[in-house]
């Protein structure tokens, strides 16, 4: 018989231990690094909260994640993915399922996936998970973080080879779904607003209205004004757009804003802005239901500039709407020129997120700005 004397006993428990507790921490890594122990600065709805106003009942958010951001080394192999709460929202959210599927794989450019909206995520994308999934009810933290209790365990795990990488998370479920990650938010511009002018565009014969947004962070001395369209019709090969660049103000031509222009078949189109310049700009269709654009305008470099206020608006062919100016306006929007931020140089990645089945993955409806991103943990074997 061997005796293991108390003390020698007390000296394995702590070794066990101390192996068991670093296992732990190396089967899992927290993307972002900063915000291990630290909660996000905003918080992210898409995909498990879902709208009883809208008629889908399915959401999808994919996110890219800049390789100099990624927490594990190339040949990792992942396994699992898990999501916290927010602490934004006072509200406890309550227990509920739906159908779930997580797919990763490489993406062109973690810093601009609109550039092939496409192939944000490309050919060789792995499905990770496909089945039901239940999300746990989860109360505000009463202090730090809330705990990565939304846990997806994968039916196929992914192999990280290098580079950019995207998840993308589609969930369908109840209308009264609420259930928001916690979410890094980071603004790239010390100052300086942006916020819509007016009401929503105008729907089209396709059932959608024009949209645009904008990239605030590059709305600085020696960046660019970026305005994107959404939802124009889906006009093959191409469609046509006006884009107007200019200032809220209170007239244009000697009419007070807004001006009603004559699109009645479908009412509420009107001019929001006083136009200065404007471009013409060929729209494409990516997700088959509804076609887009991009306008860009240089910033000039002079600090001067900082706080100057510009508008934009889109007029949009439909060539199939009847009425006697078949234009559709798109919503407006109103930028300042601000500073830019010491955040600049970080670089974690975006959001895109839509409403739409799986099968529509070209559908991107809208994007984040730059580096918000949901906290996330990944599980799995880790190369250093």
């Amino acid at each position: 018989m061997i005796e293991v004397s108390p003390t020698r006993i007390a000296s394995i428990a702590v070794a066990l231990s101390f192996v068991a507790s670093n296992a732990t921490a190396q089967n899992t890594r927290i993307w972002p690094i900063p915000y291990q122990s630290q909660p996000g600065e905003g918080a992210m709805s898409a995909p498990f909260t879902l709208s009883a106003a809208h008629p889908r009942r399915n959401s999808r958010a994919t996110t890219t994640v800049h390789a100099s951001s990624v927490p594990f080394g190339v040949g990792s192999t992942i396994d699992e993915i898990a999501f916290r709460r927010d602490e934004q929202d006072p509200a406890s959210y309550a227990a509920t399922s739906g159908y779930c599927e997580v797919r990763m794989g490489p993406t062109v450019s973690a810093e601009d996936p609109w550039a092939n909206p496409q192939q944000v995520l490309q050919d060789d994308v792995v499905t990770t998970f496909r089945a039901n999934l239940n999300l746990p009810a989860a109360n505000p933290p009463s202090s730090g973080t809330a705990p990565f209790t939304l846990v997806i365990p994968f039916d196929t795990s992914w192999t990280y080879a290098g580079g950019d990488f995207a998840f993308e998370v589609f969930y369908e479920g109840s209308a009264s779904a609420l259930w928001r990650r916690d979410a890094v938010q980071i603004e790239d511009r010390e100052d300086g607003r942006y916020q819509t002018r007016g009401g929503h565009g105008v729907f089209g014969t396709h059932g959608y209205a024009p949209m645009q947004w904008i990239e605030p962070d590059l709305a600085v001395p020696g960046g660019e004004l970026v305005f994107h369209l959404t939802g124009a019709p889906p006009t093959y090969p191409f469609g046509a757009a006006l884009q107007l660049l200019g200032h809220g103000g209170s007239t244009f031509q000697g009419q007070t804003l807004p001006i009603q222009l004559p699109t009645d078949q479908y009412p509420g189109g009107a001019l929001e802005i006083h136009v200065l310049l404007w471009q013409l700009q060929l729209t494409s269709d990516f997700s088959g239901e509804y076609a887009r654009s991009t306008a860009r305008w240089p910033v000039p470099t002079s600090t001067g500039l900082t706080g100057l206020t510009f508008a934009s608006q889109w007029l949009v062919l439909d060539p199939a709407n009847s009425a006697p100016l078949p234009l559709l306006t798109s919503s407006a929007l109103e930028v300042d020129i601000g500073t830019a931020s010491t955040t600049e140089s970080i670089s974690y990645g975006r959001t895109l997120w839509s409403y739409g089945a799986p099968e529509q993955r070209r559908h991107y409806y809208e994007r984040s700005p730059r580096n918000y991103v949901p906290v996330t943990r990944f599980g799995g074997t880790f190369s250093p």
